[in-house]
């Protein structure tokens, strides 16, 4: 632990825990109707134009706003899943899945010895191959060539495969965490530091999700 930053890893931690405080907090309001596919395009289109320039920005009060925006743009998005799995009563059942896969990577994470870094390339490929099927999925979906089981079927064998990704992402992202905190010299960037784990149990929560819904 670098002695500029002693408290790097709690403090990236608590960033994580607001976030998703906050985004589940979020999905309880409806500001942005994003049931509508053109308001949800642009909606999206938004979050990532907010997390390009968040990204660009040094730590300070602009950085933190940003974020705020990015989480708002999230909860909006996530809000119609969440009503979803509230209608179906799946919404603690799917928290529970993601969480019992989250915690566990976690530990993974601080108790491998930076091991799983290497693995970046990996990973990274792994993802683009994932968003790739998803939108095969899609096309196919669009087609109508294919009935509603053997898309969803289709759908469910994807997202077993990005809970698996997305569980190693949390293992990588915390050993990327604690050689941040290492080499940590002053002016700590938390926000960058906590995206990693916070889109990672976002993305076990989705994927829990569409495992668990008919």
């Amino acid at each position: 632990m670098s002695k500029a930053c002693p408290h790097f890893l709690a403090y990236t931690f608590l960033h994580w825990l607001v976030a998703v405080v906050l985004t589940g907090a979020g999905t309880q309001v409806n500001l942005i109707p994003v049931e509508n596919k053109g308001v949800f395009f642009l909606t999206s289109l938004g979050l990532f134009v907010v997390v390009i320039i968040q990204i660009i920005f040094p730590p300070g009060i602009p950085k933190y706003l940003l974020f705020g925006t990015f989480i708002l743009l999230i909860g909006q998005i996530l809000r119609p899943l969440e009503e979803k799995l509230e209608e179906k009563g799946l919404l603690t059942e799917v928290i529970v899945m993601a969480t019992s896969i989250f915690v566990p990577m976690v530990a993974l994470g601080f108790y491998d010895k930076f091991n799983i870094l290497p693995w970046y390339w990996y990973l990274s490929i792994s993802l683009i191959g994932l968003l790739l099927a998803r939108l095969i999925l899609y096309g196919l979906a669009m087609t109508g060539y294919y009935d509603d089981k053997q898309i969803r079927t289709g759908s469910k064998i994807i997202s077993t495969f990005a809970v698996a990704l997305f569980a190693l992402f949390t293992t990588f992202d915390i050993n990327l965490i604690r050689a941040k905190a290492k080499a940590c010299k002053g002016n700590p960037d938390y926000v960058d530091a906590s995206m990693g784990i916070f889109l990672d149990f976002l993305n076990l929560i989705t994927s829990s999700a569409d495992i668990l819904s008919d």
